[in-house]
């Protein structure tokens, strides 16, 4: 008794119209692929994802407050993370924060078209829950990814292989 694929090798090398829909199939499949591994190629660079966020203080309020706040955003950070953002979001950064806690910086991996939309959403919902006395500004500037704003690595950008792994 003949197994499985001896029935099906020789039902198509006995019937030519199999044969070429098989063929034609392989093909189709092949561009597919090939496509598909196009496409997933990274289309953003990773300043075209960094967004620059301004904070505008109150003159009155204590350095305590401040970092309650940016606890408060860090704890909004990961639940973002872990809701329907889990794949935008890279990270974010506050540089210098003891000198200069009026800016930070968010890195997204994909959609950067659309970054300060976003920016705005996260900090409008952060601002409604947790600080509705703070003022704030999504930047409309070129940030350059770079220990002193943000400079997070990765598959998702078109520059964000670490220097040793490029070619």
């Amino acid at each position: 008794m003949a197994t499985r694929p001896e029935i099906i090798l020789t039902y198509l090398l006995g019937n030519q119209r199999a044969l070429i829909r098989l063929a034609l199939i392989m093909v189709a499949l092949a561009a597919w692929l090939t496509l598909s591994c196009v496409n997933a190629q990274p289309h953003y660079t990773r300043s075209e994802c960094i967004v620059k966020v301004r904070l505008y203080w109150p003159d009155n309020i204590s350095d305590d407050e401040v970092e309650d706040v940016f606890v408060a955003m860090s704890d909004a950070y990961r639940v973002t993370r872990r809701g329907k953002q889990d794949s935008i979001i890279a990270g974010w950064s506050f540089r210098d924060i003891i000198k200069n806690h009026d800016t930070f910086y968010i890195m997204y991996r994909d959609k950067c078209d659309k970054k300060r939309d976003m920016a705005r959403d996260f900090m409008e919902n952060f601002w409604v829950t947790n600080a509705s006395w703070l003022r704030y500004e999504v930047l409309d500037e070129i940030v350059t990814p770079r220990p002193e704003t943000i400079d997070i690595r990765g598959p998702y950008w078109s520059d964000g292989l670490p220097l040793d792994q490029k070619k």
